[in-house]
């Protein structure tokens, strides 16, 4: 349809040079083109949602399966494969996924510079081109993964590290991706906000909206470390808006309710509703929930394993039909979007075994500010190791005078309530390969002669590097670790 409709339109625009003398029809065309180019992108996100949900499932499987070597004597990795899969996720040549795959709809929406401004179509396109880049390396992802599964020594516990760090920057996609994707919906939505809902469907369409916004509000909520607090609100808001969009007169809709299809699409998303305020009620009053979730905590297995199956499309979700039944009203109106999954990686019980200890963060954009209420101050003095795996040792750099500290990494904290003593002891890390690297000395007492001072050294090059960190109970001090490749 796109395509029977741009060429006309271009050829009107510019055979002419003015839309004054065009054909009443002609605005029609220009509105429904626009609402195509518009949803495009919301599709694209929807379907890259899809396929980054398979993908999740993998490094899930990956992540289960290494724990389960660390953790159990003569344990067989089951080796989970990719051959089975497309070679790309995103584009699946045979149709597995999707009837018009991410990369389809991509190249479309970099294709199409008509209708939208230069700089709304700017904008957009570069949020669309960075969920297209986490699209491939997510997709890539999955290779590597496996790759080190099926070729390193998992008897040398360093290459297993590898592993943990591989499955982190998967957390660091999906996060990045929702970020993204939140960008965008936000950019559609003021891009939108004036387009005109004929008036047959006005009230229908706004009941839509507040049910869809009060269910995604919940969702977010779940995400969001802390967020979950207020979900007795948000459940009371998602109710009253199930109920108005549930009372619908449905007489005023023969088109919706006179098909089958489209009453099909209506009932599964009045049902998905009614479903997902009841998990919603579940999850405030137990705290029960599957077993292989139980390392992953409660509100990630309500958010993964509950609440989105009734959101998005693969579990059946609402909004699917929400956007099939906009597409039977034949209205100038955006679709609306999915929302992406959490990657979470989870470690095994026996992670001591491991001998060493990486960075549970991912990677670090930037250096804290505060840890814990506390003022952070960055020490003048830096470590440069040309090694990916430093051992650091740390030791009272004056008298015993009791003081005691935690100690973090990366933001992880490694060490906690451990009494300084002349005795130098040793913590082997294992550094990001990119973004920062850094320790943090955190004082719990600070014995009989504040502040804490700690000294800290390393060697590089078979010479000694010292540093003297203090802490205070109202400032930490951090150095940070420059790693040299």
């Amino acid at each position: 349809m796109r395509k029977q409709l741009l060429l006309p339109i271009f050829l009107m625009l510019f055979s002419t040079g003015s839309f004054c003398s065009q054909p009443e029809n002609t605005t029609k065309d220009i509105e429904s083109l626009r609402k195509n180019i518009v949803n495009n992108y919301v599709d694209f996100v929807n379907e890259s949602v899809h396929g980054l949900l398979v993908i999740n499932r993998l490094l899930q499987g990956y992540n289960e399966d290494i724990n389960k070597y660390v953790d159990l004597e003569e344990y067989q990795l089951n080796r989970y494969s990719n051959k089975d899969l497309p070679a790309d996720i995103f584009e699946d040549e045979e149709k597995w996924f999707y009837d018009i795959s991410p990369n389809n709809i991509y190249r479309n929406i970099m294709a199409a510079d008509m209708v939208l401004s230069k700089k709304e179509s700017n904008t957009l396109k570069d949020l669309a081109s960075q969920l297209n880049n986490i699209n491939k390396q997510s997709n890539a992802l999955r290779f590597e993964i496996e790759n080190l599964i099926r070729t390193l020594d998992l008897n040398k516990r360093e290459n297993i590290g590898l592993i943990y760090q591989k499955l982190e920057e998967g957390t660091e996609l999906y996060n990045s991706f929702y970020s993204i994707q939140m960008k965008m919906s936000n950019e559609l939505n003021n891009l939108t906000r004036n387009w005109v809902i004929d008036p047959t469907y006005t009230d229908l369409s706004s009941k839509m909206d507040n049910a869809y916004n009060a269910m995604r509000q919940g969702l977010e909520a779940m995400r969001i470390e802390g967020g979950s607090k207020d979900l007795n609100k948000i459940i009371d808001v998602e109710y009253n808006a199930f109920s108005e969009l549930n009372n619908t007169d449905k007489s005023k809709y023969p088109n919706i309710f006179n098909s089958i299809r489209a009453k099909n699409s209506w009932n599964n998303m009045i049902s998905q509703m009614e479903k997902s305020i009841e998990i919603s009620r579940k999850y405030m009053i137990s705290d029960d929930i599957m077993e292989e979730y139980n390392l992953y905590g409660k509100d990630y297995f309500y958010y993964n394993g509950e609440l989105l199956g009734c959101f998005n499309k693969y579990g059946l979700g609402m909004v699917n039909d929400m956007n099939k039944l906009i597409d039977v009203m034949g209205i100038e109106k955006i679709h609306y979007m999915e929302i992406a999954h959490l990657f979470k990686v989870v470690y095994p019980n026996k992670i001591e075994n491991l001998g060493y200890i990486f960075s549970k963060q991912g990677v670090v954009s930037a250096l804290p500010k505060s840890l814990a209420n506390r003022e952070i101050k960055v020490a003048n003095e830096k470590f440069v190791s040309e090694d990916k795996y430093i051992d650091v040792e740390f030791y009272d750099h004056f008298i015993e005078d009791g003081d005691v500290i935690s100690l973090y990494f990366n933001g992880d904290k490694i060490l906690e309530k451990v009494v300084l003593t002349k005795e130098h002891q040793k913590v082997r890390l294992m550094l990001n390969e990119t973004g920062k690297n850094y320790i943090t000395l955190y004082a719990e007492d600070m014995g009989s002669r504040p502040p804490t001072t700690m000294a800290i050294s390393y060697k590089m090059n078979g010479k000694e590097k010292e540093v003297i960190m203090n802490s205070t109970l109202k400032e930490s001090e951090l150095i940070e670790i420059l790693y040299n490749k």
